[in-house]
């Protein structure tokens, strides 16, 4: 290397050595000879290598490779090739456009610990002439740890949430790492997981046990759906039955009020007919009334001839006891006579004579005695008979007066009848309508109830769809435990 070209190198380190102790990533530069011309402190206190020591040297990689396993740093080979190092050298690009390539690799710092490192390289121009590379190194291991320790807790999380999702409710996630790789916050996901993880295995024993009781409730809810289904059907067929009913009860009342007409007309009748009977009865009474004084009077008449006849019976027993004392005269005047002999001759015709008138004078009597006792007898049997009259005239009266008043009754009670009848058809005409409203409800009810019939028809299938999906559910759920639990199975 001629005296230029070391004065070049020494010119470009002297250049970056004041910006590369300016940051705070260990950092050297190699001239195009791949000599080292710059060294910043944090390179040397990470390597353990003094700046004095590799100066000027081209094995930067013994600093960082002391086993030898590197001859060459990322810096060496992109001075080789400073526009193909990612194809030369299968070094990764940073900078699809650029010309900035990076790795990465372990080594041994000062204190001998292994370390991962990343390390970024660039080639340095002046103008278009090449004269050196920048590399940049950077201690990654905590971060490497720490990306390793959060892609475990990471699969640690997923794993378990894996093995819950396939049915073991009892996975937990478990996960130790050293203190102050991850962040206390960072690390509290294993411990959400874990109560995440036992609120879900509470959940799905709750929901077995739920889908258990659900399944019965739904199994009786589909019993239900069948019997409203089959209930539905009969109800249909009795509202089909009642309009019907209503039909036929609607033209029974149409007869009704027909009859109710006849009936209240019947009732005017009646009554016509009442007050008719009352003024009769009243006539009748009137009539009675008359007939009971004449009957009366025709009793105390009879009973007053039938004085008389005693009267004239005593008489004619008067005379039939002179006739006999006459005849007992003319006989003895007879019996004189004859003693008289002629001189009583004339007598005895005489007394023969009044013997004679006696004797008719008897006949008679005993004809009249004998006619009087007829006489007596018809009137007897004729007093009777007058009082006989007399009292049936006096019951008829009786009878005639509660006639009157049961007739007045009637009146009474044709009348109410007659107002109760026109209530009635005027009752009868507002029923009718009703009954027009209640056929025409329970149309609209008949209507309905086909509609709740399919919609419980759908119930029915949707709560079969219901018991399908839940049996499933609760297989599923009882499969997953068996996987879980095999203590479970058989």
């Amino acid at each position: 290397m001629d005296q230029t070209a070391e004065d070049g190198s020494i010119a470009l380190g002297v250049g970056y050595e004041a910006v590369l102790d300016g940051i705070r990533y260990p950092a050297f530069v190699l001239d195009a000879e791949r000599r080292v011309v710059a060294w910043n402190g944090a390179l040397a206190a990470f390597t353990g290598t003094p700046r004095e020591e590799i100066i000027g040297r081209t094995e930067a990689s013994t600093a960082f490779y002391q086993d030898g396993r590197r001859a060459k740093t990322l810096a060496d080979k992109v001075i080789e090739a400073p526009e193909s190092a990612d194809e030369v050298f299968d070094v990764p690009r940073t900078d699809a456009e650029g010309t900035a390539y990076g790795d990465e690799s372990t080594m041994f710092n000062a204190r001998g610990e292994e370390r991962n490192i990343r390390f970024t390289a660039t080639p340095l121009y002046d103008g278009e002439e090449l004269v050196g590379a920048v590399e940049t190194v950077r201690d990654v291991t905590d971060e490497k740890r720490r990306g390793e320790a959060m892609e475990r807790l990471v699969e640690e999380t997923v794993e378990t949430m894996s093995a819950l999702s396939a049915g073991e409710y009892s996975a937990r996630a478990s996960f130790d790492c050293e203190a102050g790789v991850i962040r206390e916050d960072l690390l509290g996901v294993v411990d959400a997981t874990n109560r995440l993880a036992d609120r879900f295995e509470a959940l799905m024993d709750d929901l077995q046990a739920e889908s258990e009781t659900l399944s019965v409730t739904i199994d009786d809810a589909a019993g239900a759906a069948t019997e409203i289904d089959a209930l539905t059907d009969e109800q249909n067929r009795s509202l089909r039955t009642v309009a019907d009913g209503m039909g036929e009860f609607s033209a029974n009342m149409q007869e009704v009020a027909a009859t109710a007409a006849e009936v209240s007309n019947a009732a005017d009748a009646a009554t016509q007919a009442t007050s008719a009977g009352t003024d009769a009865s009243e006539n009748a009474r009137e009539a009675t009334d008359e007939l009971v004084a004449t009957s009366d009077r025709l009793t105390g008449t009879v009973r007053e001839l039938d004085e008389r006849m005693a009267s004239i019976e005593n008489v004619v027993e008067v005379i039939e006891r002179v006739a006999d004392e006459t005849n007992l005269l003319a006989l003895n005047a007879s019996i004189e006579a004859a003693r008289a002999g002629e001189a009583g001759a004339g007598f005895a015709v005489v007394a023969n004579e009044i013997k004679s008138l006696a004797d008719e004078t008897k006949t008679h009597t005993t004809e009249i005695t004998a006619l009087l006792d007829g006489v007596q007898e018809q009137t007897a049997v004729t007093v009777e008979a007058a009082e006989q009259s007399n009292r049936l005239v006096e019951d008829a009266t009786g009878e005639i007066d509660e006639a009157f008043s049961a007739l007045s009754r009637i009146e009474e009670a044709v009348d109410e009848a007659a107002y109760g009848i026109e209530e009635v058809v005027a009752a009868n005409d507002q029923q009718a309508a009703t009954i027009e409203e209640v056929t025409a409800t329970v149309e609209d009810v008949t209507e309905q109830s086909d509609e709740i019939t399919d919609l419980s028809g759908d119930i029915v299938d949707r709560t079969t769809a219901q018991q399908e999906s839940l049996s499933s559910l609760s297989a599923h759920l009882r499969s997953d435990r068996s996987r879980a639990d095999p203590s479970t199975d058989g």
